[in-house]
């Protein structure tokens, strides 16, 4: 007998064979499957990986003790002019504009602990503030986290073991930081730049915190005041020492040193109100000053 096979790989014979005997019970018309392709069309997720936003830190090693820690946000670099802004966004108002040497206290309240910012608080030292008190006495504005770099000032270390009157000194003069610089001198008769609240010279500034310390000091000239002091090397300035600028060959500024680099004094030589001028805190060198044309004095003990 031929076998042959068939489409479906059975030979015809054989089943013809098991039919006619009743062997094998009738076949029931088998549906084929159309053939289907095994190759699935992938699909093309576009992965849109995160950016990290390298802007965005955390805050929360600068949400310090206000009463012992100053946390100091400054312009570091050379020719840079950043903004202050009334809210943390860039389109907040422009409230003011610093520069190189400028700083600010950061308002260490307005810090949220464990959440990344792109914007850093800082106060506005010449506004009080009406609202919520938990925010801090003073109105808060902030300044673009990638604009300004941070420090902190220890209060317990503005203490200078040659002089002992310097961190009382310094104490007296940041309760006035926002007070408006007025130029110091008699005209017509009236003694100006000698009000620590309502305009006040950087002569008078220093004389008073040093006075308010306990130290008897020379009349408010800055001459007067660095013919009082011992002169010491720059590589040797403490909390409390005293910077006297020079513009050419003659006396323009005179500030206390508070430590790490800062300053704080009545300055009027880039605008007489807070945050460029008033009572502030700012590096040593800045604007177009630095230690680079200055002496440093001591008052005597």
């Amino acid at each position: 007998m031929e076998f042959r096979r068939t489409k479906n790989g059975i030979c015809a014979a054989m089943l013809a064979f098991s039919l006619a005997t009743g062997s094998m019970a009738p076949l029931l018309p088998v549906q084929v499957q159309a053939k289907t392709s095994t190759t699935t069309k992938k699909k093309t997720t576009k992965k849109t990986s995160k950016k990290s936003d390298g802007s965005k830190i955390l805050l929360d090693r600068y949400k310090k003790d206000e009463s012992r820690y100053l946390v100091m946000a400054y312009v570091g670099t050379k020719g840079k002019r950043i903004s202050v802004r009334s809210a943390a966004s860039s389109k907040g108002k422009k409230l003011y504009s610093l520069q190189y040497g400028d700083a600010m206290v950061v308002n260490p309240n307005r810090i949220r602990k464990g959440k990344k910012t792109a914007w850093v608080p800082v106060y506005l030292h010449h506004k009080k503030n009406t609202g919520n008190k938990k925010y801090g006495a003073w109105k808060t504005a902030y300044i673009k986290v990638t604009d300004i770099k941070l420090s902190v000032l220890d209060m317990k270390k503005m203490v200078n073991k040659y002089n002992k009157y310097s961190a009382k000194a310094l104490r007296y003069g940041l309760k006035y930081l926002g007070s408006y610089h007025e130029n110091g001198g008699i005209r017509n008769g009236v003694q100006y730049g000698t009000n620590m609240k309502g305009g006040v010279a950087c002569s008078y500034f220093v004389n008073r915190c040093y006075r308010a310390a306990g130290k008897s000091m020379p009349p408010s000239f800055m001459s007067a005041i660095l013919k009082a002091c011992k002169r010491v090397k720059q590589s040797e300035m403490r909390p409390g020492d005293i910077i006297f600028y020079y513009d050419g060959s003659t006396l323009g500024h005179v500030a206390i040193y508070m430590g790490n680099g800062f300053m704080i004094s009545a300055s009027g030589h880039y605008g007489q109100h807070y945050p460029n001028g008033g009572i502030c805190i700012k590096r040593v060198n800045y604007g177009s000053r630095g230690l680079f044309n200055a002496k440093i004095g001591r008052v005597k003990t």
